[in-house]
C-alpha cells in the first residue's frame, strides 16, 4: 500500500477555475481517503457528492470528519463508500471524477472502465480530474475522453461524443 497523502486545501478551488461546478453535478472522490475532498466539494452547492474508499480505517475517519462538519457544509447530499474502486459502480449520472493518483495499473484501468460504462449507458458532460496523473498517458488512449488541460500537476479530461464533440 503506498502512503496516504490527502489533496492541498486549495484543490478545488483551483479546479473551479477550470471546470464550472453547479448544483446538478454529482462529484465522486475516488479513493477518498480520510475525506478531505469530500468536505471541501461539500462546501459547494453539488447535488450529491460521493467518496470511495477500500480502507476501512480512512472510510470511519470520513465519516467522523463529515460528521463534525455537516452544519457548515452546502451541499448535504453526501454519500461514503467503504468499497474497492475497482468493484464499484456508479449509479448516479455523475458529472466530475476527481482522482489524487490513489491507484495505478490495473485498478485504475478498471475503474475508468467502469466510469466508461456509466458515461456510455447515459452520455453526458463528464470530467476526470486527475491530480498527480501518473496514468495519464491511459487516459490519452480512451477515445471517449480528450485532454483539456493540464495545471499544477492535475489533468483535465472531458468525455466527447462519439462524433468526436465535446458534449455540453
Amino acid at each position: 500500500m503506498k502512503g496516504y497523502e490527502p489533496s492541498n486545501w486549495r484543490a478545488l478551488s483551483r479546479v473551479d477555475q477550470i471546470v464550472s461546478f453547479s448544483e446538478d453535478d454529482i462529484f465522486i472522490d475516488f479513493g477518498s481517503g480520510k475525506g478531505r475532498i469530500v468536505y471541501l466539494a461539500a462546501r459547494y452547492p453539488f447535488k450529491k457528492i460521493i467518496g470511495v474508499e477500500i480502507s476501512e480505517h480512512f472510510h470511519e475517519i470520513a465519516k467522523a470528519n463529515i460528521a463534525n462538519s455537516r452544519s457548515r457544509l452546502k451541499c448535504r447530499d453526501i454519500e461514503l463508500i467503504n468499497q474497492n474502486a475497482a468493484d464499484y459502480m456508479p449509479e448516479d449520472p455523475f458529472s466530475i471524477a476527481y482522482f489524487f493518483n490513489p491507484f495505478v495499473n490495473t485498478i485504475f484501468e478498471k475503474v475508468i472502465e467502469n466510469i466508461k460504462l456509466s458515461f456510455l449507458s447515459n452520455p453526458r458532460k463528464l470530467w476526470i480530474v486527475y491530480k498527480k496523473p501518473i496514468m495519464a498517458d491511459y487516459l490519452d488512449t480512451c477515445e471517449w475522453l480528450t485532454h483539456v488541460h493540464t495545471n499544477r500537476n492535475t489533468a483535465f479530461y472531458r468525455s466527447v461524443h462519439p462524433d468526436g464533440s465535446l458534449i455540453t
